[in-house]
């Protein structure tokens, strides 16, 4: 499936299950912002090669994995 962008901004998300969009690969662009998620763990993203711009931002990130985005090579841009 060929989904570019996904933004779930405001929609009273708390986490990010791991997995989430792993049938996505060619996700570039996904937007949290205005949600409640407190953790993003290391399985948060996956699998996503294309990733370019995550938004994390006006959240309640109280735990952020060191390694939550090892698996997205093309990540240039994180907001949070």
């Amino acid at each position: 499936m060929h989904v570019p962008q996904v933004d779930l901004s405001n929609n009273k998300v708390e986490t990010i299950q791991p997995h989430t969009f792993a049938d996505l690969p060619n996700l570039t662009t996904v937007t949290f912002w205005g949600n409640n998620i407190g953790m993003v763990s290391n399985a948060s993203f996956v699998d996503l090669p294309s990733m370019q711009a995550i938004d994390l931002s006006n959240q309640n990130i109280s735990s952020l994995q060191t390694s939550w985005a090892q698996n997205m090579p093309a990540l240039t841009t994180v907001r949070y």
